[in-house]
């Protein structure tokens, strides 16, 4: 949670006091100067939950009993646009290839374990491949095995196929701010475009890159890269929104200011490198970024 001003002054008297009793402590290091945040407005103080390793918090105490630890400042970016990632961020299609993985590797006499589900997530479809040929030694093609996915999907997709919490909302407040939107995949087109239609969004965003429209897939910044400048800005302008630690790393690399939005299948991972952690698409964080303008 991005905080007030106000609470912000606040959290930084409460911690002067505590540097102040325990001089050497931790909070010496911490301490923001009022200065910093009474020039400049656009200054928010961010508080980082003890032993969370991101510079964010998402859940905070009251201004005179402060939970969290003081970091730092944070001058928040001006976000010109917002691309998005699609599988686990938008759809929950994460949960989808659970399904699809087990039933894929069932058939060759495997199975899918978390350990290969981490390993493969966000990567696009024929890097994901490789690492499956190379921890179980699979003999198939990589167009036999897209062609089994495909299919395995296609039984599935009609009937469990759902939007992510808060997808709708943040579209909509996007929409009411005039922010360019769209979408960054390491998934094929065809299934791309499928997923977006079920749902009619595609019209709702500027445009759709995959991984068919770069040579180096997520976690390299090609795919970003490419969104900024179809965009027309700046990548440090864009605002990137990713659930996996391989697009993450992919934004990060760009220069987009990055968000995470860990699932269940990647909430125990190391997001530290993302400029923020978000619950949601309607978490604050994000939120917050557009609804005060």
């Amino acid at each position: 949670m991005v905080l007030s001003l106000a609470d912000s002054l606040r959290i930084c008297d409460w911690l002067r006091r505590e540097r102040d009793r325990n001089p050497d402590s931790e909070f010496r290091k911490d301490i923001i100067c009022h200065d910093s945040l009474e020039a400049d407005p656009a200054y928010l103080l961010v508080a980082k939950p003890v032993g969370y390793p991101v510079d964010l918090c998402l859940e905070c105490g009251t201004a005179s009993q402060p939970r969290f630890l003081l970091r730092r400042i944070v001058k928040l970016p001006k976000i010109l646009a917002v691309t998005f990632d699609m599988d686990g961020l938008m759809f929950n299609t994460e949960d989808l290839y659970d399904h699809v993985g087990s039933v894929l590797l069932a058939r060759r006499g495997h199975q899918f374990t978390q350990e290969l589900k981490l390993k493969t997530m966000g990567l696009p479809g024929p890097k994901s491949f490789e690492v499956l040929q190379g921890e179980l030694g699979l003999t198939d093609t990589f167009e036999s095995f897209q062609r089994d996915t495909d299919e395995i999907f296609a039984e599935i997709l009609p009937t469990q196929l759902q939007k992510m919490a808060g997808l709708d909302r943040l579209l909509d407040l996007l929409e009411s701010q005039n922010i360019p939107k769209a979408v960054a995949t390491s998934s094929h087109r065809e299934f791309a475009e499928t997923a977006l239609a079920k749902f009619d969004l595609q019209q709702r965003f500027e445009f759709l890159l995959t991984r068919d429209d770069v040579i180096h897939g997520k976690p390299h910044p090609d795919i970003y890269l490419a969104a900024a400048a179809k965009l027309n800005i700046e990548p440090r302008q864009m605002l990137a929104l990713e659930d996996s630690v391989i697009g993450s790393t992919s934004a990060v690399a760009a220069g987009a200011y990055t968000i995470a939005i860990p699932t269940v299948h990647s909430q125990h991972q190391d997001f530290s490198h993302a400029n923020c952690v978000a619950r949601s698409l309607e978490d604050h964080v994000i939120l917050g970024l557009f609804e005060s303008r």
